[in-house]
């Protein structure tokens, strides 16, 4: 019994850790706002920086893809921002077209290619 107590409060200690931030993510209404492309990681780590010197909080997530989060409230404005960035430095990123996930841009080098709806 006393061999399997570190292994219950490790295992406590992560479930309480990832609880509270997942609290904290729901308390302030994230939504995705961009999203990574194979081989392109990089540009979506220059996306989140150039977002943040902006003043938008970010989030990033990361299972198979990475997902880059914004608060609702910012998601117009780092929208508009994110597509400037995009354009400017030639990133290959897929961009929400709005809060509700409805559909979704794919940009290449710079460029928007095309728009899948759902």
């Amino acid at each position: 019994m006393k061999r399997h107590l570190p292994f219950a409060l490790i295992t406590l200690f992560l479930t309480l850790l990832v609880s509270s931030r997942a609290d904290t993510h729901l308390e302030r209404n994230w939504v995705t706002l961009a999203w990574s492309v194979p081989n392109h990681m990089d540009d979506l780590t220059l996306l989140q920086k150039k977002l943040e010197a902006e003043q938008i909080k970010t989030s990033w997530t990361e299972t198979r893809i990475a997902n880059l989060d914004v608060e609702v409230a910012n998601f117009t404005r780092a929208r508009t921002i994110a597509t400037n960035v995009i354009s400017r430095n030639s990133l290959t990123v897929q961009i929400c077209t709005d809060t509700n996930s409805n559909g979704y841009e794919i940009w290449k080098n710079g460029k928007k290619v095309g728009e899948k709806y759902f």
